[in-house]
């Protein structure tokens, strides 16, 4: 199920061929928008943060599954972008939240690597032109954000979970969506308040 979410390994990096397993093994898809997965490779940012793009072959991964196989595999530049790419748009995610101010940088950023998703007609409609390489599924990443960030920054969530910061969109008419995942962070939230009523005096 994509609702449970697996224990992060160790924050220490692993060896090699075990950081390609660990990435995309933890990989998130709740929440509810592909752009906040592609934020939330970096789990427990509230702590320091455990990156999940740990490698090369960690962020074919991810586009592989977004965007479909690219053509050619990704380089240590290419995870260097996307991870910058990435961070750029948590800033603005943190803004259109309301946790921090807009940061220009950031937004310049995420500007620029708009450039190699063009808009195409495919002789039925309008899309995106497809992500052959990586830097072509980041720009569409970029292009993602931009129309994200423009259209539904108001749904833009932090999770309430006391040990987590993933950031969701809440896609819900009455927005009342509070954690990342109800199953892990909604019940565990729950049960830590019904531990704390049952220990204040005069209760059970």
């Amino acid at each position: 199920m994509r609702d449970r979410i697996p224990p992060l390994p160790s924050r220490d990096p692993p060896a090699a061929n075990a950081a390609i397993e660990q990435g995309a093994q933890y990989f998130l898809w709740i929440a509810g928008d592909p752009v906040v997965d592609f934020v939330n490779t970096v789990r427990l940012r509230h702590r320091g943060g455990v990156e999940l793009l740990r490698v090369p072959a960690d962020l074919d991964a991810w586009l592989a599954t977004t965007f479909g196989t690219t053509s050619r595999r990704s380089t240590q530049g290419d995870l260097a972008t996307a991870r910058s790419l990435r961070e750029a748009v948590d800033l603005c995610l943190l803004a259109a939240a309301g946790h921090a101010t807009v940061v220009p940088n950031a937004l310049a950023h995420l500007n620029q690597h708009m450039e190699q998703a063009p808009l195409v007609w495919n002789g039925e409609c309008f899309t995106r032109a497809p992500a052959a390489t990586a830097a072509q599924a980041l720009s569409r990443l970029a292009a993602d954000a931009a129309t994200l960030l423009e259209h539904r920054a108001h749904h833009i969530r932090l999770c309430d979970g006391p040990d987590c910061s993933l950031r969701l969109v809440d896609a819900s008419r009455a927005r009342p969506r509070r954690w990342c995942s109800m199953a892990a962070c909604g019940n565990r939230t729950k049960a830590h308040r019904r531990r704390g009523r049952a220990t204040q005096p005069g209760t059970g």
